[in-house]
């Protein structure tokens, strides 16, 4: 009996041999196991045991986060728990692997960093990311292929792929010659409509400047975890073409409980076979069963994978009043001439100092303007500024555009909220805290505060604009502000 499911396995292993291939790959993610055995379950071991058994074998691996169950506030915890995780994957330690962070393992809800154990598990990871953030954000080579890893937990800052990652995400893409390019991350960047936990949807903002910089370097996939889940067509959600263009692939469990609400779930890993320009994507269930099988292609047809015109738009950021994060917000918004909003630009938090925005003359739905006038507003700290941009000849002309540059004035529609941070518990040194802007009906409209502050006094400028970028109407809302244990809710006019 064992001899015959041993070689119901090889058949269905052997199955997915390519005709010829110069890249292959396995991505797998979310093994753990839930309380009071955090290690991955038996289903775990059957899934890397067939994995071993690919042929031809992968040139590496690809976890996708949460190896195991990680909220722990004992600091002997995680390194174990990563030796343990490296045995359960003894049959694939010849294959190359690389590495995602979850939240689990970045230990998100825990008082201990886990990212200094992530790093000491896992020293031959490239340390080739940005500053503070080396070997848990990084790229590789292989083939005509070039990789990119995110990290969505960072420390008191999670479900969120900040400013700092952004920008070397986009200075690493354009340096590549890679015909493929795929970046990996935790946490879903689009969830289903109806969802149960958090994801990058959770920070709007910033989930959309990083799908843009994905959609304008050519980027064909951004593959992640977290959902227990296999999905890759954007959970039937009806989205415009810069984001659908950019494959989401949802590899999610090998061992975690099914997230029965987010589709059919079934525990899988996916074999990645590069076949010159086009890639074949096969998902294998834990009985070596093939249950999915599509392909993907170079972005090189509809938006060019770099624009043909740059239109650059200069702002300086100030010095931030709250020197807890020493960042400030920065929105840029453009419009038409009627004040119609085509596209969100940016909505970020930025380091003080001169900055430079590349506008691809491409509106929100990824389509070239038309030949026109065009206004960029600009927004940082209390101020903000408009700058007119004249677009000539549509999208095979290559003249310079000119600009005219306002005088930065304060912002009428800006609103400053003052506000307190108690004294956190426990004899922490920060407090954490929310802030968000709602409606009469207690809806929330833009969060503008997540994270952990000091004790004292603060203040934030909301620009009156929603986490879509919609100007909302003049009228009276509130601002809902938690800290510790306290809520507070107070009137805010928008003129």
């Amino acid at each position: 009996m064992a001899i015959r499911k041993l070689a119901l396995i090889l058949l269905a292993v052997f199955a997915i041999v390519p005709t010829a291939h110069s890249l292959r790959f396995v991505t797998f993610g979310s093994s753990q196991g839930d309380l009071p055995s955090p290690l991955p379950p038996k289903v775990f071991t059957s899934l890397v045991k067939q994995m071993a058994l690919i042929r031809p074998k992968p040139q590496f691996w690809v976890f996708l986060g949460n190896a195991f169950y990680g909220y722990t506030a004992d600091s002997t915890d995680l390194p174990n728990r990563w030796n343990s995780w490296k045995l359960k994957t003894d049959a694939i330690s010849y294959i190359p692997g690389y590495l995602v962070i979850g939240n689990q393992e970045a230990n998100i809800t825990g008082k201990i960093d886990g990212a200094p154990f992530f790093r000491a598990a896992w020293p031959e990871l490239p340390r080739n990311g940005p500053p503070g953030l080396q070997g848990t954000v990084y790229s590789f080579d292989a083939g005509d292929c070039h990789f990119a890893v995110l990290n969505t937990e960072v420390c008191n800052d999670f479900s969120r792929v900040g400013w700092d990652q952004r920008a070397w995400l986009e200075e690493d893409l354009k340096k590549t010659q890679g015909l493929h390019r795929f970046v990996f991350g935790h946490e879903e960047a689009y969830p289903p409509i109806v969802r149960k936990q958090r994801s990058l949807e959770d920070n709007p903002g910033a989930r959309d400047s990083l799908w843009d910089i994905l959609y304008r370097n050519g980027v064909e996939a951004y593959v992640c975890g977290h959902l227990h889940t296999y999905n890759r067509n954007l959970f039937d959600r009806i989205l415009p073409r810069n984001v659908s263009e950019v494959k989401q692939v949802v590899c999610g469990t090998t061992g975690a409980a099914f997230d029965e609400w987010a589709g059919t779930p079934f525990y899988h890993y996916l074999v990645w076979d590069v076949e010159g320009p086009r890639v074949k994507i096969t998902a294998f269930d834990q009985t070596g069963t093939m249950q999915d099988s599509f392909f993907i292609f170079p972005r090189t047809q509809g938006r060019p994978v770099k624009a043909t015109i740059s239109y650059l738009i200069a702002y300086e950021v100030p010095k931030p009043k709250s020197k807890d994060f020493g960042l400030a917000h920065v929105t840029l918004l453009l419009r038409d001439k009627s004040g119609n909003l085509l596209r969100v630009l940016k909505d970020t938090d930025e380091g003080q100092g001169s900055q430079i925005y590349q506008w691809d003359g491409l509106d929100g739905s990824g389509h070239q303007v038309p030949s026109g006038t065009y206004f960029v507003e600009t927004a940082t700290g209390d101020k903000s500024k408009t700058t007119k941009i004249t677009v000539g000849g549509g999208a095979t002309t290559s003249t310079q555009p000119t600009t005219t540059t306002s005088t930065m004035v304060p912002t009428a529609r800006r609103v400053t909220i003052s506000y307190e941070v108690p004294k956190p518990q426990g004899g922490a040194d920060k407090t954490k805290l929310n802030l968000l802007i709602i409606d009469a009906s207690g809806s929330p409209l833009r969060k503008l505060i997540e994270g952990e502050q000091v004790p004292g006094k603060h203040s934030v400028s909301w620009d009156g604009l929603d986490d879509k970028g919609t100007a909302l109407p003049s009228g009276t809302y509130e601002y809902e502000l938690r800290a510790g244990e306290k809520l507070i809710r107070k009137k805010v006019e928008l003129k």
